[in-house]
């Protein structure tokens, strides 16, 4: 290659050159990194400029091209021009050849069985992917160590096709054909060349090949693995090699050959063609079989799905372009090229038109022919008036080719080339040509950025084709030239003119077509412009008249339907039915285009209306749709950028990934979420890098905060951290744009930031993130803004859970259930973000104790999610029977016990269909895993049900299980753990509740009123005020009615005890009326039941009242 192109350089204008792989006599190879998507490439390039080698080139492109896909075969992507040197870009398979294996002895290790497996594994993957490229029609002939690449897997891909031949007849028929180059007539019986060392003898005779000569060449290179070295100068003596290498080592590398190894190998190398086995394919089971055997084990080998023996997609031979300009056939080109310079039939190169291959295997065959034409066109010692008229043309075809292969620099050359020469020819020979030819400049500098030279080109198009309009009154030449310049005025004065005017010229012409593509365009200016309701007039009126046209060789029509529909999707109200609608239209049109007819060039926008379905799925609460959707788009895009090196969709697909990995981390994988995210975040650098934060900041920010969640969910919180610091620092860079998008990016990543806070159990930094998440957002309005608000409170209350403030996180979150419902009157929220935040809500209140409102709550939930589940929404059945726990659990405090075992045996119902995923999901970070929380649960029904079934002869048994709970209880609460003791004593004074009620007496209500003064002291002392409330009023209740109803006076004073301490519980939260309540009550019962002693309690309650504001006063403090 040339000084441009050595490490470090920028090329191409969108790649930079890391290093170069090789260097030979006519090219070079360089790994090559696109600047936008960061993706690398193996670019071949010519260093010289000759037909001959570049048409060799061109050749080796489009066979290799017209490969189905296959993981034993390295890709090749794109082409692209520089200087008029085709540069062929293919995957980047960093794991060197087998060749530098070979050679530096990584492929033997330390010999034996190990290396025999290594061998084996790669020759098999080596005969799939040749059995592949066989199927679909193509001869390799130059199989050997050299070209066989292993990627970071360590698969093997077979490589460079540069002598590759196609393999089947002009009819398509399997037989063995001569070798020939593809430009030499059938007849000629020898290959383009060979590798001594390797090929058949055959080919190295120059007799007829067909697949036996790759048979004998791939079993060369296995027999040089098993000896070690290449001892050998010719393949034609592989069978001497292996007669001796199956009796002795003949180098210290080495491997002992398996008799069945051997003789396979000896069956490959027999004299005969026709005598060696016919396919690769059994040759590698074969081999998956001997290694097995000899090995123990089978081999780490994915055996591929059959190729079909001939491309079972129809081939697309229309020349039209994406814009409807029809290039004329290069092969009358080529034959016109022929009979201008006076060649003979015997002396021209016969290029045969293949049946087969995908859109792009078909334009570099048309490249081939027009490059062969033009050099015939550029060796004519005169360049008459017709001469030069034919080297336009041929130059126009030669852009609009490139044009659809992507090449997109080289497409903008050869039209000014063809232009140029038409300007060299008098106007009355150049008059046909050169609107069409100024129009498909225009067109191709607009897509360039080169917007003012775009319009003078445009105008100068528009002047020629008037000109010409009696002489041709069908062409629809000055309503194309009118469309562009409509197109690249993007909304300045005179837009809607130069559209109107477009229209009334394809109609004048009689072109129904033409004039709907600028009723399509004319409507989305005008919806650009607030007329929607014109706008979609226009837009049913043109794709009415589309459809009327649409023909299975027009894909130029099947197209602008497809993008009708899809700009139709871009201005409707996001996630509403017409935007859904217009989407799946736009996909239902562009996909048949590109996955049944391989035309690739509509993949980018595939992928954007695809991206718009999922977008309204997950606006619409549907994530398996919406992650289906993502999937899909992601692939769309990914073809586009990777495949085929189109960076204008290099953000559509970074967003794309964004999106896919939120949903694959909550329904699939995290880590490989994580995967996707970090993709995401490559990308968005790379933006960043070229364009500057202002435009890409924010999503910058986006992506850096959804790698963060995704590395967290998988555990990584390191990780996380460096991510976030990375977004923070982006956020303060000078270049970030602090408008309202700006605030809630940072918004955002604050609230994330307060997350991996809490995560990490650093509650007070947590607090202040969140807190400075809630600022930015203040005054802030719409969709985005009330969900980061939401999420944001939502953060707090559990901060505030974390550290024991359960009551101020029962408040935060009714403030969070209201500010949902406003949102979902609003229709800014999903149902199922709604049953999460009333989820939450009821357990916080179950937290804080208030059992009876936390069921409420954890009904109103599960109503929600019960009416999703049938819905479709599977995924939330996991938060379901989460849901259905918490309900059982809060039903079961409160002494409803049929009602929570009921519950409980639905939450086990649930997960037996749920995955292990899915239940642990169901517990909250640390919770048992799957089988200890489903035994847990049982145990829990269990227990209930015995506390159902006690009888009277069962009550005392029954209730020393209490009183040994409650003995349990005392001992944590004496170790410092008053919160599982208040949780344990709530689980058995709603079981006592319920024996109480079946089995009144005082042997039950004693119990319970020890169990209720013990659990309202437990739960007095960790802050759980609501379980405290409830337990000094069940134990009081219990207590008066042991004093009052059993007959047992000697209660009385632990009763107005009780009443005591449950004031001082209610001072202590503040609650001054329900202090006076409850003292009022106590006096009422003190009159009651021992009326002398009234004033000695009233003293002893005020004593109390007292020291509890005394206390609270000194804590505020």
């Amino acid at each position: 290659m040339t000084d441009a192109w050595q490490p470090g350089a920028t090329v191409l204008e969108e790649f930079s050159v890391e290093r170069i792989l090789g260097a030979g006599g006519f090219g070079s190879v360089a790994l090559l990194r696109a600047l936008r998507s960061g993706e690398r490439y193996a670019a071949k390039r010519l260093h010289e400029t000759g037909t001959v080698h570049q048409g060799r080139l061109i050749g080796e492109a489009r066979r290799w091209m017209a490969l189905p896909p296959h993981p034993y075969i390295t890709g090749c992507r794109f082409t692209r021009t520089v200087q008029e040197r085709l540069v062929v870009f293919s995957d980047y398979v960093p794991g060197g050849s087998l060749a530098d294996r070979i050679r530096s002895g990584a492929l033997y290790g330390d010999g034996g069985r190990p290396a025999l497996r290594r061998a084996l594994t790669a020759a098999a993957q080596i005969a799939y992917g040749l059995d592949a490229a066989h199927s679909a029609g193509l001869l390799h002939l130059d199989v050997k160590p050299g070209n066989v690449l292993f990627d970071d897997a360590g698969d093997a891909k077979v490589t460079d096709f540069g002598l590759a031949v196609a393999l089947r007849s002009t009819t398509g028929a399997d037989a063995p054909v001569p070798a020939e180059t593809e430009r030499a007539p059938w007849t000629v019986p020898r290959a383009p060349g060979h590798t001594q060392a390797y090929a058949s003898p055959e080919q190295a005779e120059g007799r007829a090949v067909g697949p036996a000569a790759d048979v004998w060449s791939w079993a060369v290179t296995l027999l040089e693995m098993l000896v070690g070295e290449r001892t050998w100068p010719s393949g034609a003596v592989a069978a001497l090699v292996l007669d001796s290498a199956r009796h002795e080592p003949l180098t210290g590398r080495s491997l002992m050959i398996p008799p069945p190894l051997a003789e396979l190998l000896a069956r490959c190398f027999h004299e005969d063609p026709g005598a060696r086995p016919g396919s690769l394919r059994p040759l590698a089971a074969a081999l998956l079989d001997i290694a097995e055997g000899e090995t123990g084990t089978p081999l780490p080998v994915v055996v591929p799905a059959v190729e079909p023996t001939s491309d079972v997609r129809e081939r697309v031979h229309e020349r039209r372009s994406t814009v409807g300009f029809e290039r004329e056939d290069p092969w009358e080109l080529l034959s016109a090229a022929y009979a201008a310079a006076r060649v003979g039939e015997s002396d021209r190169t016969g290029f045969r038109q293949q049946p087969t291959g995908g859109r792009k295997a078909q334009l570099l065959e048309e490249l081939e022919v027009l490059d062969e034409a033009w050099r015939v066109l550029m060796h004519l010692p005169d360049a008459t008036g017709p001469h030069l008229l034919l080297r336009a043309r041929c130059a126009l075809s030669m852009a609009d080719v490139q044009d659809g292969l992507g090449d997109l620099g080289d497409a903008v050359e050869r039209c000014r080339t063809c232009v140029r020469l038409l300007d060299l020819l008098p106007p009355e020979e150049s008059f046909r040509w050169l609107s069409p030819a100024l129009n498909n400049l225009a067109v191709l500098l607009r897509r360039q950025g080169a917007v003012e030279e775009s319009l003078r080109f445009a105008d100068r198009a528009i002047a020629t084709a008037r000109r010409k309009v009696d002489a041709y009154p069908t062409s629809p030449a000055l309503g194309n030239a009118l469309l562009t310049k409509a197109n690249t005025l993007q909304g300045k004065d005179g837009t809607e003119a130069r559209y109107t005017a477009a229209a009334s010229a394809m109609r004048a012409a009689g072109n129904d077509v033409g004039e709907a593509k600028v009723l399509a365009n004319l409507a989305g200016f005008l919806a650009r412009q607030g007329s929607t309701e014109q706008a979609h007039r226009l837009w049913d009126e043109a794709d009415q008249v589309l459809a009327r046209h649409e023909d299975p060789a027009r894909h130029d029509v099947r197209a602008a339907r497809g993008a009708l529909w899809l700009q139709r999707a871009s201005e409707a109200e996001a996630g509403t039915d017409a935007e859904l609608r217009c989407a799946r239209k736009a996909v239902d049109l562009y996909a048949p285009l590109v996955r049944d007819h391989g035309i690739h060039e509509y993949s980018g926008d595939l992928g954007r209306a695809l991206f718009r379905v999922g977008r309204v799925a997950e606006h619409r609460g549907s994530p398996q749709v919406a992650l289906s959707a993502y999937g899909l788009a992601s692939e769309a895009l990914a073809s586009a950028v990777l495949r085929d090196g189109r960076p204008e969709f290099t953000e559509d697909l970074a967003r794309s990934y964004d999106h896919e990995s939120r949903f694959t981390a909550d329904l699939q994988d995290p880590e490989r979420a994580v995967g996707m995210a970090r993709r995401a975040v490559d990308m968005w650098r790379r933006v960043a890098d070229m364009d500057g934060l202002g435009p890409t900041g924010s999503p910058l920010v986006e992506a850096l905060r959804r790698l963060a969640e995704a590395l967290q969910d998988a555990g990584h919180m390191l990780e996380a951290e460096t991510a976030i610091e990375e977004a923070v620092r982006v956020t303060a860079a000078p270049g970030f744009r602090r408008d309202r998008t700006g605030r809630l990016t940072e918004a955002g990543l604050y609230r994330a930031w307060g997350v991996w806070h809490r995560r990490r159990g650093r509650h007070d930094e947590a607090w202040r993130e969140c807190t400075r998440a809630l600022d930015l957002l203040e005054g802030q309005e719409g969709e985005e803004a009330a969900h980061f608000r939401v999420l944001a409170m939502e953060t707090l209350s559990g901060i505030c859970l974390d550290t024991g403030r359960y009551r101020q996180a029962v408040v935060m979150r009714q403030d969070v259930v209201a500010a949902m419902l406003a949102q979902a009157e609003a229709g800014f929220l999903r149902q199922a973000d709604l049953a999460d935040g009333i989820h939450r809500l009821a357990q916080a209140r179950a937290e804080y104790g208030n059992a009876g409102d936390a069921a409420v709550a954890a009904r109103l939930a599960l109503e929600n999610y019960d009416g999703l589940v049938t819905d479709g929404r599977v995924d939330l059945a996991a938060e379901a029977a989460r849901t259905r726990m918490l309900l059982g659990v809060c039903l079961l405090r409160e002494g409803e016990l049929d009602s929570a075992a009921d519950e409980l045996e639905s939450v086990l119902r649930s997960y037996e269909s749920l995955s292990d995923r899915d239940v642990d999901r169901t517990m909250p970070p640390g919770g048992p895993r799957r089988t200890a929380q489903i035994e847990s649960v049982e145990y829990l029904l269990a227990e209930t049900r015995e506390v159902l079934a006690t009888g009277p002869d069962q009550l005392e048994r029954e209730l020393d299980r209490r009183r040994a709970v409650q003995a349990a209880a005392h001992e944590l609460f004496q170790v410092g753990s008053p919160r599982q003791a208040s949780q344990l004593l709530e689980h058995s004074a709603g079981m006592l509740h319920r024996l109480a009620l079946a089995h009144p007496g005082d042997a039950v209500e004693q119990v319970l009123a020890e169990t209720a003064l013990l659990l309202g002291a437990c739960a007095g002392s960790c802050s759980r005020g609501g379980a405290a409330r409830h337990a000094f009023r069940r134990a009081v209740a219990s207590l008066r009615r042991l004093t009052t109803d059993l007959g047992r006076p000697e209660f009385a004073p632990r009763c107005f005890d009780a009443y005591i301490i449950w004031a001082s519980a209610l001072g202590w939260e503040g609650d001054e009326p329900g202090v006076q309540a409850v003292l009022q009550e106590m006096r009422r019962q003190v009159d009651h039941i021992r009326p002398a002693e009234a004033e000695t309690w009233e003293r002893r309650a005020e004593e109390s009242m007292a020291e509890v504001r005394e206390s609270r006063g000194r804590a505020a403090a």
